[in-house]
């Protein structure tokens, strides 16, 4: 059986252990290449799909097409919210609006994070490309500590002046500060240096009822605004995105820092932003 996984969004946080399980099964994990991936971002339906984040990843996923199945992440798993992005059916439920969008009826929804408690859903997956109940607990036995990530160090600390990057957890993870770096003096500290679990804690004291991908970006200000390090936050919007805009003006509200905002279209293309997407190697 073929089984295709994206890496286009938040590939880093949940792909090594259902890749893990997927191959220990025998299946064969297969991957789109950056060709295919731009050409159906280019035409059909990945056109149409506002954000650059979430229109590669139904092109990715349409280039994966001709798999058995295809592992589709949800970034906001289980979380319901009538307020920000949960307005966005592509980032509140992105493997229905995928489904929905583009007519695939291969995908297998997985959370976009790792914890012990998806023991069930890796069964419901492992019974789909086995039917041997004794195998597949054994594969479940072999890779069950992988959902238990570890635990995040201290951050680093940072140099005064230094400038904070903020963005949705998918962009962050691209560690667009690199980029910004380039061009500007100074020192420049990403989010996605910081612990998801920190952020979530953060972002719950600033509004609770939203997505897990909101409280985590408000959790980043907070975090930011809390350190005497960071002399003003930089804000990579995606463009395309109506909850950026919600969220910007969450985070202009809750921070006593300047906060600017770039368009994450003046810093890469859609090639660049799949050149910076994590590799796969053959290691699990």
């Amino acid at each position: 059986m073929r089984i295709g996984f994206l890496k286009t969004l938040l590939w880093s946080r949940y792909g090594q252990f259902w890749l893990a399980v997927a191959r220990d099964a025998g299946a064969e994990p297969v991957f789109a290449e950056p060709e295919a991936v731009l050409r159906h971002a280019a035409a059909g339906p990945a056109r149409d799909v506002p954000s650059t984040a979430f229109r590669l990843a139904t092109a990715e996923a349409l280039a994966l097409a001709h798999c058995d199945l295809i592992i589709v992440p949800d970034p906001n798993y289980g979380s319901e919210s009538a307020r920000g992005a949960g307005q966005d059916a592509w980032v509140s439920g992105y493997p229905e609006a995928l489904a929905s969008g583009s007519g695939l009826r291969n995908i297998f929804s997985v959370p976009a994070w790792l914890d012990p408690s998806m023991s069930d859903l890796a069964v419901t997956l492992l019974q789909r490309l086995r039917s041997d109940g004794w195998r597949t607990r054994m594969i479940l036995e072999r890779h069950r500590t992988r959902l238990t990530p570890r635990r995040p160090g201290l951050p680093p600390q940072a140099r005064p002046g230094t400038t904070a990057v903020l963005a949705q957890p998918w962009l962050a993870a691209l560690e667009p500060e690199r980029l910004l770096a380039d061009g500007a003096v100074g020192t420049h500290f990403g989010q996605s240096q910081l612990p998801a679990e920190l952020l979530l804690t953060e972002g719950a004291r600033v509004r609770d009822g939203l997505l897990r991908t909101d409280t985590e970006v408000l959790g980043a200000v907070r975090w930011f605004n809390r350190r005497g390090g960071f002399s003003k936050l930089v804000f990579v919007r995606d463009d395309g995105s109506g909850p950026d805009d919600w969220l910007i003006r969450q985070a202009e509200r809750s921070s006593h820092k300047p906060l600017e905002v770039v368009h994450a279209s003046e810093l890469m293309s859609e090639s660049d932003w799949l050149e910076r997407l994590p590799e796969t190697s053959g290691e699990v």
